[in-house]
């Protein structure tokens, strides 16, 4: 079969309909090759006849640029958009309703331009409607999306807006906090049970690391407004294009790989080690929580590169396919997609992941582990095993976590914990875990919206093509007004539930212990034990220590009765 007459040829008759019926090429035989060769041909040499291809009665966006009309689309492609030199390098074709889909791959040379950059493409065939982008098939645009796809808002002064406006509102707060640990006064319900020296240097360590987080904060706010205000994000993904061509075998060449290069060039991933360094082996060492060598330090950077690679990859181009396969109405599968990721990762951590950093070595049996189990037992909690964690080998700081799927729980308890707490404190801290248990999915409903927002991509310097994974980047920059006000509330909710398992504890008549090893954690760690009401409501998903001793009904070392039921 000839590669062009799949294809419908205007130029033999104006009256001939701008889309009419197309043999579909069978998914198994040489047919849907030699449609996407020839679609490309056209593409580079036959522009007047290319627009017969796409359906007249729907907006079209095309390689990052939208279009009203099959007209405005025409002209664009005839008079405007430079010649181009496609190469096809793969393809996947799949049947969609009574068309096909089809998600084409390979380079393509702009005019003018001396080497070729990567492309990725999908379109469907369909016998009566022609060819159209799959975003227009999976349906028409709703309003939202009409609305935001408009020329005329300024996206990238927005960003910039909002993360000004987020940065100058957590400083407001963290200077109402600064003023607080600034008191030397011992608040009466902690008298007796911490002394004076303990508070002051809890607060000496607050306020150092206030200052730190200010100027870090400040260095990352400049970083992320030059990157968005000189089009960086566009600058760095051309160029990890050029990059992959260049450097990575064929087989190397697709959008996943694209994506994980991006990733590891983006600038804060470097930016950050010397944050992070001067954050351990200075803040952190001058108080004494610090135990990391440089050797831990370094290593554990590299394993957080190939862990992003290796397991980010795989994830990533789980999502890059779902987006796809199912166009605008990916965010449903998307969201399942991430909960299967999620329980994937959770019966793969302890094994693969977690030794990679620490050491997990099961509770010797004892007073701890029978107490626990007992516990578990007495609650209906399903505990399959108990852990000890070294992590003294980087930090002094205690805790204490479990993981697990919802029939089958681990708890890991820090070291340091066992090393400065009684058995019935420890006790009495998992037990509140017990009854411890998403905003994902209107996440992904409402980048829906943007995914093929041309004036959004166009803002930020993509006029030839619209990422799918520099896009969601985008959109996360855009939620920061949601995100800081979703903050208020999801800590509103984490500490009425922290209030509630507390209070379980109180009626198992552990009050007296937890509270104790409260007292103790905090004293440990330095942690803040007095916090500005408006800073502890957007930063903290936990109550203070304040807060949480008067809910325990905590008068002194000797007086802590449970409610009455």
């Amino acid at each position: 079969m000839d590669s062009l007459s799949l294809l419908p040829d205007l130029d033999k008759s104006s009256k001939r309909s701008l889309h009419p019926p197309l043999p579909l090429p069978i998914l198994s035989s040489p047919g849907a090759d030699s449609f996407v060769k020839a679609y490309y041909q056209r593409l580079d040499n036959a522009r007047p006849t290319l627009p017969a291809l796409y359906r007249p009665d729907t907006r079209i966006a095309w390689n990052g640029r939208a279009f009203p009309d099959l007209a405005a689309f025409a002209l664009y492609c005839t008079t405007e958009f430079p010649a181009t030199t496609h190469h096809v390098e793969s393809y996947d074709a799949q049947p969609v309703g009574a068309g096909m889909m089809v998600i084409a791959n390979g380079t393509v040379k702009f005019a003018g331009e001396l080497r070729a950059r990567i492309f990725s493409q999908s379109f469907v065939v369909h016998p009566v409607e022609g060819l159209c982008p799959y975003e227009d098939y999976n349906g028409n645009d709703s309003n939202l999306e009409k609305l935001v796809d408009n020329p005329k808002i300024p996206w990238k002064s927005l960003v910039i807006a909002f993360s000004i406006g987020q940065f100058a509102f957590e400083k407001y707060l963290a200077v109402r906090q600064y003023q607080t640990l600034k008191t030397k006064h011992l608040p009466k319900i902690l008298e007796g049970v911490v002394d004076q020296t303990t508070f002051e240097k809890a607060g000496d360590y607050q306020r150092a690391k206030a200052k730190f987080e200010f100027v870090t904060g400040l260095y990352c706010l400049v970083e992320a407004v030059l990157i968005l205000q000189y089009n960086v994000i566009f600058k760095l993904w051309d160029l990890t294009g050029y990059w992959q061509l260049d450097y990575l075998p064929r087989i190397m060449h697709g959008e996943v790989f694209h994506c994980l290069m991006f990733l590891f060039f983006w600038p804060s991933n470097w930016t950050s080690i010397p944050i992070n360094f001067v954050k351990a082996f200075h803040l952190e060492e001058a108080y004494g929580f610090n135990k990391q060598t440089y050797y831990i330090f370094f290593t554990d950077i590299v394993k957080h590169q190939l862990l992003t690679l290796g397991f980010g990859g795989l994830v990533l181009a789980g999502c890059l396919k779902i987006v796809k396969i199912f166009g605008k109405n990916f965010f449903f599968y998307m969201w399942a997609f991430f909960v299967a990721v999620q329980i994937i990762g959770i019966a793969i951590y302890p094994t693969f992941i977690q030794p990679l950093f620490n050491k997990l070595i099961k509770l010797k049996d004892g007073e701890i582990r029978k107490d626990v189990e007992v516990l578990a037992s007495k609650l209906n909690f399903p505990l399959k095993e108990l852990f000890v964690i070294d992590g003294s080998r980087r930090s002094n700081h205690s805790n204490a976590y479990f993981f697990g799927l919802p029939w089958s729980k681990q708890i890991v308890i820090y070291d340091t914990l066992l090393n400065d707490s009684t058995t019935s404190e420890v006790t009495a801290v998992l037990g509140k875990f017990f009854i411890a248990t998403v905003h994902l999915f209107a996440v992904f409903t409402l980048f829906s919206v943007f995914i093929t927002n041309a004036s959004f991509y166009q803002s930020f310097g993509f006029f030839f093509e619209n990422p799918i994974f520099i896009g969601f980047l985008l959109f996360n920059d855009i939620l920061q007004p949601i995100d800081c006000l979703l903050k208020f509330g999801m800590n509103l909710l984490s500490r009425k539930h922290e209030f509630e398992a507390d209070a379980f504890a109180l009626n198992l008549g552990y009050a007296q212990d937890l509270s104790k090893a409260l007292i103790g954690l905090h004293k440990n760690n330095l942690s803040t034990m007095i916090a500005d009401p408006l800073y502890s409501a957007y930063h903290f998903s936990h109550p203070i220590l304040t807060e949480r001793l008067k809910a325990l009904g905590w008068k002194d070392s000797k007086t802590v009765k449970p409610k009455k039921k």
